[in-house]
């Protein structure tokens, strides 16, 4: 399978190819029932990172095909990621570079006018306690000082503490059952949760409005953890300051999927690095 979602239709074609296939690695493309029917042999399904929404658990269930992820495997790219972002965004770092490359002559950008925010004693807002989010965090914590809000009700209540048993170590944070309490709270806002049934959607206009107008968010999970539409609607109306993104509805991103984020200079977009 090759990389990225577009050139699935090539193999997918070569049905020969599919029947007799033990196995198949996967970066990101779809593997819907419609498209493993076709894989008569198939044992086991390896997926290059950490998500595998992309593959139809439950055909490969009741089939019996294997399907292997890599906990872990990218989870200090993504914090570096993260961290890079969430610093452009305080320092308005690509709004900046854009406005100087666009001047006109005689036109001046002036240091004073556009200092930004610094990161250090933000409170952090996470979503998520998995790799990625325990990596980002700690930059977070260690690096700038930062108290961590954490969101995620799938981890165990001693997740992050001296009696973690994952030996991860204790990371001091503030733990909430809702996003209610922990949205007014923060001043930036990191996803880091898989795809399912309950976290499609689970930041719309109506979190979104919980948010502090200074706020930023950062999306490093999947692109339909967060409403795209109502997140435009949140950075073009100022119900929070900035955001970025490294995960979209539709991948790979093209900006007439966007839902008009691309239109906005408080949002940075990424291609799923």
């Amino acid at each position: 399978m090759n990389d990225h979602r577009g050139e699935v239709c090539d193999i997918e074609k070569d049905n020969d190819i599919l029947k007799v296939a033990d196995g198949i690695v996967n970066r990101a493309n779809p593997l819907p029932k419609s498209f493993l029917e076709k894989c008569k042999n198939l044992k086991g399904i390896s997926v290059v990172g950490v998500g595998y929404d992309s593959v139809d658990i439950a055909f490969c269930r009741n089939n019996k095909i294997s399907v292997f992820n890599c906990p872990g495997i990218n989870s200090t790219s993504v914090s570096e990621l993260t961290l890079t972002l969430t610093l452009c965004l305080l320092r308005k770092v690509t709004q900046l570079n854009n406005r100087i490359k666009s001047l006109a002559e005689g036109e001046k950008v002036l240091a004073i006018d556009n200092l930004g925010n610094e990161l250090e004693g933000k409170k952090v807002g996470m979503i998520g306690m998995g790799n990625t989010a325990r990596k980002t965090g700690e930059l977070f914590h260690h690096a700038f000082e930062c108290p961590l809000h954490i969101y995620s009700p799938t981890s165990p209540s001693n997740k992050w503490t001296s009696s973690d048993p994952s030996c991860q170590g204790a990371l001091p944070h503030t733990r909430h059952s809702n996003l209610e309490t922990l949205l007014p709270e923060i001043d930036i806002l990191t996803i880091h949760c898989p795809l399912t049934l309950t976290t499609k959607d689970l930041i719309t206009e109506r979190q979104l409005r919980l948010m502090k107008s200074s706020a930023i968010l950062i999306n490093m999970s999947r692109g339909y953890v967060v409403n795209e539409s109502d997140l435009y609607n949140a950075l073009r109306e100022g119900w929070i300051a900035s955001a970025a993104s490294d995960v979209f509805q539709v991948e790979p991103v093209i900006r007439k999927c966007m839902n008009r984020l691309d239109e906005l200079d408080n949002f940075i977009a990424t291609p799923h690095m």
